[in-house]
């Protein structure tokens, strides 16, 4: 496939001076969209508990350079700044196509991507940091990865991937609201590429906190939060008696 030709910055740059400030900026230009990213604007407190703003985006800056180098499916970062990054629109996020009304063959289809995306990243020796289906693009044939705020080197590499294959269904369970099959098959399609393991790790990482599902369980406020069923999915689905099978 050809790439796509690289945008007139003079033009892209101009665009963004004169769009609305905001965080995220949406330019179309020469009938292409963009996502213009700076840094955000948090107060003492969130600085304490997020981190330096200005340090996500370096981190972010970085993968998208050197994952991009490798082949890996991330968005295309056409234009950066000291403060800002611009990558071409990749697609409709999977929240929104699992969410929505596409059919059914084409969630199926997209979700199934974005796990052997995720494992594309994993076979390369990549964790993600915070692998939502919001950050994950497809464009009807391939997924791109966006939003790489917690990227970074890590001394625990096979952790950092269980993770990342724990919040990856979380977040498949939360915006489906439920079990789909959908979903099913995109866990299938990971595992079918697994030949490292990732999946067991994830699976014994859990098993230390299964003392947390039925306590949950046995609390009405916690039990009835989406948030806190889409996570006892998760312990049903990795705590099942073949999830140690590859």
């Amino acid at each position: 496939m050809t790439p796509p030709a690289p945008p007139d910055l003079t033009a892209l740059r101009a665009a963004m001076r004169s769009a609305e400030e905001a965080r995220i900026q949406r330019i179309d230009l020469d009938g292409t969209t963009y996502w213009v990213k700076h840094p955000e604007t948090l107060s003492m407190r969130w600085r304490i508990q997020k981190g330096d703003p200005a340090l996500a985006l370096e981190r972010e800056r970085n993968a998208y350079h050197a994952l991009a180098g490798r082949g890996l499916p991330v968005a295309d970062c056409v234009d950066e700044g000291p403060d800002y990054l611009v990558v071409r629109d990749a697609g409709t996020p999977l929240s929104q196509v699992l969410a929505g009304d596409a059919p059914r063959d084409e969630r199926d289809r997209a979700l199934s991507a974005g796990a052997e995306a995720l494992h594309s990243l994993h076979d390369a020796d990549v964790a993600h940091g915070r692998p939502s289906l919001r950050d994950m693009m497809w464009d009807g044939t391939r997924i791109a990865f966006i939003d790489f705020e917690r990227f970074g080197a890590t001394r625990e590499l096979r952790r950092a991937k269980a993770m990342d294959l724990l919040l990856f269904a979380h977040s498949c369970f939360d915006v489906a609201g439920g079990p789909r099959p959908e979903i099913d098959h995109a866990f299938a399609a990971y595992r079918s590429r697994d030949r490292d393991g990732v999946w067991g790790d994830a699976a014994r990482m859990l098993r230390r906190y299964r003392w947390l599902d039925p306590l949950v369980s046995r609390l009405p406020k916690l039990r009835d939060s989406h948030d806190v069923k889409a996570g006892q999915l998760v312990f049903r689905t990795f705590l099942s008696p073949d999830s140690a099978a590859p």
